[in-house]
């Protein structure tokens, strides 16, 4: 069965056969291809690839393998009418430096985010285990306990050499740093208060607030007034326990949302014991992006959060199964030079462990994806086994299932 004329069916030259290129099945485009159409083609046989379109999920995707009649060409037509991959019998696949870190290696430490730690001393062992150096916990971690109990945990994770740098400190309802509320708020105060003694007395550096909840147009001047307000206060005593205030860019209709407001807060206090932490999947929902956000405010960040989402809503994916561009954006991370352990805030990609999300990571901003360019077009690379990114490059990449080769490996 033919399909339509108007379907895109790429193109592309001479390479090797489909039987070797079982893990290059899926490739992402991630630029319009430029690549030849053909009108005429015949189908072949089905099989089933991993769609990643949008990037939020592997899910599984009928297609059709076609050939030109002198089989000199296959194809590869999505039965949705959309192109999203190429696997071709005859295919030159050469690497692409476009997007990509030339950094060796990363130099970076990165650290997990758990809302609701288990500190038992299996669980730490645990995440030693996978490599876990560095953790910024929820609130729980300094609020839901008693002081001689925290700084048990703090201890059974600075003995298994896992920092806590940051904890992010409670933000929902009544802990809200700018409701209007004169009780509500001043018991906001005192639970940030607290927060702040704490981390202290567990060995952190750093408390992660958020400047608001959502917030109406009619009520915003008043609610930046409150949150100046508590922000008095609060910044004396960071500066008393020398714990520093990390104030969060946020996610459209809630105060900071635009980076200027964060960083004009910043600037107004001047103290060295309030900075910004930059959250890139917040700047990605908002006008201008991770790029713009993070140009205004990386001269004040003392704290990340790095996660990623669709460019719809707020869904703390690991970065890269989103759709930030964070290769373009790596260089301009990696010249900060932070000296702090990176939080990247989204559990591990589709089932993965700790360890892999962290080796994914620390490759995202040393090397990037596996990127290929397919005549005047570049691709990335999905392993169709586990349905993450190969990362790395042409000469030396892995997957999340362990395969792992260089080129002329399948």
């Amino acid at each position: 069965m033919a399909p339509s004329p108007t379907l895109p069916c790429a193109k592309v030259p001479q390479g090797r056969e489909l039987d070797t290129l079982r893990g290059f099945q899926c490739l992402s485009i991630s630029s319009e291809s430029g690549l030849t159409c053909s009108e005429h083609v015949l189908h072949l046989s089905v099989v089933r690839v991993f769609h990643i379109t949008p990037l939020e999920r592997a899910a599984e995707e009928s297609s059709e393998v076609c050939a030109a009649p002198d089989r000199r060409w296959l194809y590869l037509v999505l039965s949705c009418f959309k192109l999203i991959c190429i696997v071709s019998k005859t295919s030159e696949v050469m690497p692409s430096k476009v997007g990509c870190c030339e950094e060796k290696g990363s130099i970076v430490q990165f650290a997990i985010c758990q809302w609701y730690p288990d500190l038992s001393y299996e669980a730490i062992e645990s995440m030693r285990a996978d490599g876990v150096t560095a953790l910024e916990p929820g609130p729980s971690f300094l609020l839901d306990k008693d002081e001689p109990m925290l700084m048990a945990e703090a201890k059974r994770l600075q003995d298994a050499g896992i920092r806590v740098y940051s904890v992010h400190s409670p933000f929902r309802g009544d802990d809200d740093l700018s409701l209007l509320n004169e009780d509500t708020r001043n018991a906001a105060v005192a639970s940030h208060v607290t927060a702040l003694e704490r981390a202290a007395l567990s060995g952190a550096e750093c408390l992660v607030i958020h400047p608001s909840g959502p917030v109406t147009v009619e009520e915003e001047a008043q609610r930046w007034r409150q949150l100046y307000a508590n922000l008095e206060t609060l910044i004396p005593e960071a500066e008393g326990v020398g714990v520093r205030l990390a104030l969060e860019n946020m996610l459209p209709g809630h105060l900071g949302a635009e980076a200027a407001s964060i960083r004009r807060v910043v600037d107004d206090f001047d103290s060295p014991a309030l900075g910004v932490c930059f959250d890139t999947g917040h700047a990605h929902l908002n006008e201008g992006g991770v790029p713009e956000a993070f140009a205004i405010l990386r001269e004040r960040i003392i704290n990340f959060h790095l996660q990623d989402n669709d460019g719809n809503r707020d869904r703390h994916l690991q970065p890269p199964y989103g759709t930030i561009d964070w290769e373009a954006f790596a260089p301009d991370f990696l010249s900060l030079s932070f000296p702090h352990p990176v939080a990247v805030e989204a559990p591990p990609w589709n089932g993965g462990t700790w360890g892999m999300l962290l080796r994914e990571v620390h490759t995202l901003f040393s090397q990037g994806r596996l990127t290929l360019r397919l005549g005047n077009s570049l691709a990335r690379v999905i392993c169709h086994q586990c349905g993450r990114y190969r990362m790395g490059t042409p000469e030396d990449w892995y997957c999340g299932c362990g395969r792992q080769g260089g080129t002329g490996d399948g």
